[in-house]
């Protein structure tokens, strides 16, 4: 089973004692990472792979040889797969709660000076975020000549009226909830 350990046991004897060798699909095993070789004195070999993963799987042999000769033995290893958890469904993350994101970003707008600029963008969360708009910066204040709307449709909108030159810059939305926070920014040209 995958993340279980195991073990592949031998025992080979010879006069004079035989040099052992470890192979896995043909290519030779040293002892490395999770994988560990051992050898007694009584001729007892041991390959012990601890946490297996899908690519322990395959093909082992081992082989005695001295000057006389060699022997081997082989074993077929299969490491079965963990079930894997079930993916979240997008529909449970929405019950639980989750992190401010927008379906619908802020848009680049130019404009001429004396023109009213509206600037929308659509965020998600759950709880729905709590909206903050700024401008280079520094968090815009209601006044006569800018207006921050909430429509029910969850649209963030920003009124900018009869803009100037002070009116350019680098606007941002920024929705924050308790699993995050996210922001979209663009620039005005007037």
């Amino acid at each position: 089973m995958e993340g279980n350990d195991f073990t592949l046991r031998c025992k080979f004897s010879g006069d004079p004692r035989p040099k052992i060798k470890w192979f896995k699909n043909g290519e030779r095993v040293y002892s490395y990472g999770h994988c560990t070789l051992t050898e007694s004195a009584d001729g007892n070999c041991e390959l012990t792979v601890k946490n297996a993963n899908r690519f322990d799987g395959g093909c082992y042999r081992c082989v005695a040889e001295n000057m006389y000769g060699s022997d081997r033995t082989i074993c077929e290893v299969a490491v079965q797969l963990k079930e894997k958890k079930p993916q979240r469904n997008f529909e449970d993350e929405i019950r639980e709660g989750n992190a401010p994101g927008f379906s619908v970003p802020l848009t680049m707008k130019r404009v001429k000076a004396g023109d009213t600029v509206i600037l929308e963008c659509v965020p998600y969360g759950k709880p729905f975020p709590e909206i903050k708009w700024l401008k280079d910066g520094i968090e815009i204040e209601c006044n006569d000549k800018i207006r921050i709307e909430s429509l029910d449709d969850k649209t963030q909108r920003i009124i900018l009226k009869d803009v100037d030159f002070f009116a350019e810059g680098f606007y941002r939305c920024v929705a924050t909830n308790e699993y995050g926070t996210a922001s979209t920014k663009r620039r005005n040209c007037a």
